[in-house]
């Protein structure tokens, strides 16, 4: 999609209690937003932080399930992220990375002696 090595680190992770971190490096981005299905496609509704001069990060948690997504990049150029849980065409002709975040099982003990 880009030719740039700017573009080479991408990365999502499930954290501890279950949320999605996803983080990408884009060095002379002025803004990136997270656009997917768990906010309707909404554009301007995710928008990421910059932690370092080229990474941006967010965290979220839409529950469980599995969701697309792509990076919005200043406004007009769109990224894949190569380390998710899959990158599939959907049935308009867009091609979307997948992210899968299971759900928690929780063992209740009782408490009685």
């Amino acid at each position: 999609m880009f030719g740039s090595s700017e573009w080479a680190k991408l990365m999502i992770e499930i954290t501890e209690k279950g949320a999605i971190a996803f983080e990408l490096r884009a060095e002379s981005a002025s803004v990136v937003e997270l656009v997917g299905d768990f906010d309707g496609w909404d554009e301007q509704s995710r928008p990421m932080h910059r932690e370092s001069d080229s990474v941006w990060r967010l965290v979220l948690d839409p529950g469980p399930g599995v969701y697309l997504f792509r990076y919005r990049i200043d406004d007009h150029q769109w990224r894949l992220d190569d380390a998710s849980h899959g990158i599939i065409t959907t049935w308009d002709g867009i091609v979307k990375s997948r992210v899968f975040r299971p759900g928690f099982e929780y063992v209740m003990t009782s408490l009685a002696a």
